[in-house]
This record gives C-alpha cells, structure tokens and sequence, in this order.
C-alpha cells in the first residue's frame, strides 16, 4: 500500500498459480516447462518489478495514451473503416515504470465493444506485457470475450473467454459474432459511452477480485513500494 496517496499496488504472486497457468506463463520449450513444474512444486516466489493499482484505474482523455493509439494505428484504422470509432480511454497507475492503458470502440451494434488494452514494463533492458484486442459482448451474468491476446491467468467463471491466434481484425469480430449466434439477442445489455465506462471498470474488479481472492494478486508491501519508487 503507497500510503502517501491512498493507492495500493498489486503484483502477481505465481506461487498460487495453477500449473496450467505457470506454463502459459513460462517461456516455451522442455526448460520453460521444467520452470513451472519447479514453481509450483517448491512455491518459489517470483522477482517483484513493478505493481499496478487495479481498483485505481481512471477513465482518461485520448491525448493520455499515445503510445497505444500508436501501437495499434492500423487495427484501429481498420476498424474505423468497419464503424467503429473510440469511445473510452482508461489508464491504469503503475509503479516500477511502464504503461497500462486500454481503448474501447463502439460501433453500429450496440451490443458489443472492441477493447484494445497495451500493458508493457522494462525489466533490465526487456520488455514483459500482453497487449491486444478483444471483442466483447455481456447479458445480466455472463461476460462473453473472444481475444487475439494471449492466455495467461484465468477468470471467473462468469467470463467465457476464447483465446483466437493472432490475425486480422475482421477475422476476430467474425468469430464473436458466431459464438453470439445461440444467445438471445433481446437478453444482450447496450452500450453508449457513458455505461461502457461503468462496465469497463466493474469487469476490472471482478477479474481482479477473483484473482485476490485465490491470492495469484497481493498487495505490495510498503518496503516494495519504497524501492519500486526509488525511496
């Protein structure tokens, strides 16, 4: 917890992860998989370089986050010429240096949102984070995700989430639309700009208080704070 500015920081603890987890996690190959079997077998806790203030996240103005518009210029092209068009910046604090911050798009069906989120840390000169797009689409008590991001932890049970291989925009949006095809349409909630904000900061909580509680996230101590800050 940063007391000086009432914002707690998170990190990820692997050793309460699950072994499927730990092997997405590690770097592929024979060594990548021994590393997860090693973790999880002796709860070797992992190095903390940076944390990050989930419950802190605020939404934001598109001039705040350059470096994702740039990273995904041409996705977002794309998906302007097929009537999207941004609606909400959000930015999450970080300590350790690097950048969290998320783009979501509405477009004519008001029953789903692109969202690309760009998360990147330098760690001795290399670079760690997942950034990518998701479609999603939600009713009363499921959350439907369909991402060209990578699996790593999982969620609650209430977000069914299917992980795509990296490829084009369309192809994405196709395969959202499909797994939508056997819900029923009048039971799918509407965004606009103002209740996708909402809903944007309740799913980051809800993911986040699912990995709490099974402790795969706990609070950085104020001596990890401290260093992390250069105090």
């Amino acid at each position: 917890m940063d007391d000086r500015r009432g914002v707690c920081y998170y990190t990820t603890d692997v050793r309460y992860a699950r072994l499927s987890e730990l092997r997405r996690m590690s770097p592929p190959g024979p060594l990548g998989k021994l590393s997860a079997f090693l973790v999880k077998l002796l709860r070797l806790p992992g190095p903390v370089h940076m944390g990050m203030a989930f419950y802190d996240t605020r939404r934001c103005a598109f001039s705040e986050i350059p470096e994702l518009f740039k990273r995904f210029a041409e996705e977002i092209r794309v998906l302007g010429e097929m009537g999207f068009s941004p609606a909400v910046a959000l930015r999450m604090p970080m300590i350790g240096g690097g950048s969290c911050c998320s783009l979501a798009l509405l477009g004519e069906d008001p029953t789903m949102y692109a969202n690309f989120v760009f998360s990147r840390t330098e760690v001795e000169g290399r670079e760690y984070g997942e950034s990518g797009l998701s479609f999603v689409s939600r009713d009363a008590s499921v959350v439907w995700a369909t991402s060209g991001m990578s699996h790593l932890l999982d969620g609650p049970d209430c977000v069914r989430a299917m992980y795509c291989p990296p490829g084009p925009v369309e192809k994405l949006l196709e395969t959202h639309s499909s797994r939508l095809a056997g819900v029923p349409r009048a039971s799918l909630l509407h965004f606009d700009c103002e209740d996708l904000t909402a809903h944007l900061l309740e799913l980051e909580a809800m993911i986040t208080d699912f990995n709490i509680a099974r402790r795969v996230f706990r609070p950085l101590t104020s001596s990890e704070v401290a260093r992390l800050s250069g105090d």
